[in-house]
């Protein structure tokens, strides 16, 4: 498979992230509780990669943002950007809130997976 075409039908979206997950080699949370190194950076890291996130695309919770801009945020967020903040570049559109829980020790579900180049699909 050189290449996922994807439409707006839901369906075809759902199957062809099925597929890139089946070609999956690795998978790691996005951002890692208990290290010193967020898990996606260190996975990244290790492979000599690096990832990118669509900070449009990652849903938050209600308040979330007004909170973040309040300085309202978990300690561990606060380690993370610590601790990777150099290696992150983030897009001028970015606004500070969203960059701040970008850095968030609080995930749930969130996974970056590993697929081959071959597969990445480009927008």
């Amino acid at each position: 498979m050189d290449a996922v075409d994807v439409d707006d039908h839901p369906k075809r979206r759902r199957r062809a992230r099925d597929a890139r997950v089946a070609a999956s080699h690795a998978a790691t949370d996005v951002t890692g509780l208990r290290s010193a190194r967020p898990s996606a950076a260190t996975c990244c890291a290790a492979s000599g990669v690096s990832a990118e996130i669509d900070a449009a695309a990652v849903p938050l919770l209600p308040k979330a943002a007004e909170l973040a801009a309040r300085g309202s945020v978990p300690g561990g967020t606060k380690r993370n950007r610590d601790a990777l903040g150099e290696h992150v570049r983030f897009d001028p559109a970015v606004l500070e809130p969203m960059r701040v829980l970008l850095f968030d020790a609080q995930t749930s579900g969130g996974l970056l997976i590993a697929v081959p180049q071959s597969i990445v699909r480009r927008d």
